[in-house]
């Protein structure tokens, strides 16, 4: 008779430890079921979004300002890279982003790569993280801020627009 107490006793788990068990085991699922779901395909605006363009003679420039503004997509290109000034005739319907600068670009050793909704347009063999990094170089900004009378202002705090860099 003592054996048998002593094998339950043994198999008796403190309420406190089965608490921490079931709640490790349900983080545990709950964490592999996210993380099944991130890892489920999702289908970008640009890859759903679908455009109607008719357009004549028209310069390269005028499609991707057609295209910004119907739909939400912005271009960012150097002038001296991409040449936006030729002019082309472009008929598409129904077709996805990707498709219309393929084909607006066929002609021309060009690379688009989509961030979001914004779209980059390089020489192809640039890389667009380059373009990325001289696009956001820091500049420096020297000043004085004063009233009306031309007295500078003490305690007087300048921020970068959209950023938390700044000084007094």
């Amino acid at each position: 008779m003592k054996k048998i107490y002593e094998k339950k006793r043994a198999a008796m788990i403190p309420p406190s430890i089965l608490k921490l068990l079931l709640t490790m085991k349900l983080m545990l699922i709950l964490i592999c079921g996210f993380g099944l779901l991130g890892s489920i395909a999702e289908n970008t605006y640009a890859q759903t979004t679908k455009l109607t363009l008719d357009l004549k003679d028209a310069s390269i420039k005028d499609v991707l300002l057609y295209i910004e503004d119907h739909s939400e997509f912005s271009f960012m290109y150097d002038n001296n890279d991409v040449d936006v000034n030729r002019k082309v005739n472009i008929k598409v319907k129904d077709e996805t982003i990707d498709s219309i600068l393929n084909q607006l670009f066929a002609d021309e050793p060009i690379t688009t790569q989509t961030i979001g909704r914004h779209i980059i347009i390089v020489p192809e063999g640039n890389s667009t993280e380059e373009i990325l990094v001289q696009q956001q170089e820091q500049k420096t900004v020297s000043g004085k801020v004063t009233d009306t009378q031309n007295q500078p202002l003490p305690g007087v705090t300048v921020v970068v627009k959209g950023t938390t860099q700044g000084t007094v």
